[in-house]
């Protein structure tokens, strides 16, 4: 398969050398030099000259909407995989869903443990579930100064509810569609130029009263853990440590080096259900849009 990625940052690196490992042709679209692969400074030439049969919009954030604009105009109409969140905000206007199937590079659902946990809860009744994300953003790209990362900008789309809204997508990937009941969002540290480093919001849906999601970009001890209390007892979940725990019985779920990523691309190029659709994707940045206003 022919497959175009727009964008030579890390992520859309990433997305590059896993697919080309697993036998694909790959084209990268970047005004920067492309090693590796055939390189394109224009769409419309890269549409017509190496006819994708999927393409990658690994731009940044704040670029999302442009990219997927330019290709519905030269009339692109396959697949589209779109780096994690689909827009920067949702215009003012509105948002016109494209004629091309779009989906969203949440590959944090196809992680063994979020799997696992899904299967855990069927039948449950769940009481409440709390969600805490947050690692320094000093951390995030090692020897580049954080201030200088679109992290940093809410004019590049960065800000830890956008960065980590792969939370958001979890909750209600696993939970079920979201109500935000309440949220607070703001800049308390210095690793950031402008944007938010620190937000909480509570929320509900039909299969869980009351959930929260904490989100940081200052704890020096990273983490990514779900405590969810049922009927039957407390269901806890580490997705650093790889971990699912139940009653307090603790399995440990091997995780492959890029095996989220791997089996991502497998399930959108399968056209298989899972991986996040359009709606969820507006959802999720909607979502984001209330927690954290640009």
């Amino acid at each position: 398969m022919r497959i175009l990625i727009i964008g030579n940052g890390s992520i859309g690196n990433r997305h590059a050398r896993l697919l080309a490992s697993a036998g694909h042709e790959i084209a990268v679209l970047s005004a920067r030099p492309v090693v590796d692969h055939r390189g394109f400074t224009s769409l419309e030439d890269a549409l017509t000259d190496f006819l994708p049969d999927f393409v990658i919009v690994a731009s940044v954030t704040s670029r999302h909407g442009a990219d997927l604009d330019a290709l519905s105009a030269l009339g692109y109409s396959k697949s589209v995989l779109v780096e994690k969140p689909l827009l920067q905000t949702i215009p003012k206007g509105g948002i016109t869903k494209p004629a091309m199937p779009v989906q969203v590079a949440y590959n944090l659902r196809f992680h063994p443990v979020i799997i696992a946990l899904r299967k855990a809860l069927e039948g449950k009744t769940i009481f409440a579930t709390h969600i805490i994300a947050g690692q320094h953003l000093s951390q995030w790209r090692p020897g580049r100064d954080m201030l200088s990362t679109y992290s940093a900008s809410k004019a590049a789309g960065g800000g830890v509810v956008r960065d980590l809204s792969h939370e958001l997508d979890l909750a209600q990937h696993v939970l079920g569609p979201l109500s935000l009941i309440t949220s607070h969002s703001a800049r308390v540290g210095n690793v950031t130029v402008d944007s938010e480093d620190v937000a909480a919001a509570i929320l509900s849906s039909t299969s869980c009263p009351l959930i929260t999601i904490h989100l940081n970009y200052l704890d020096r001890q990273p983490r990514r853990h779900w405590l969810i209390i049922t009927e039957t007892g407390p269901i806890e979940v580490d997705l650093i440590k790889s971990t699912l725990s139940i009653n307090g019985n603790v399995e440990t779920i091997p995780l492959a080096p890029d095996e989220t990523y791997k089996r991502m691309h497998q399930a959108v190029l399968a056209g298989e259900t899972g991986p996040c659709d359009w709606d969820e994707g507006i959802a999720a940045v909607v979502l984001a849009d209330r927690i954290a206003p640009l």
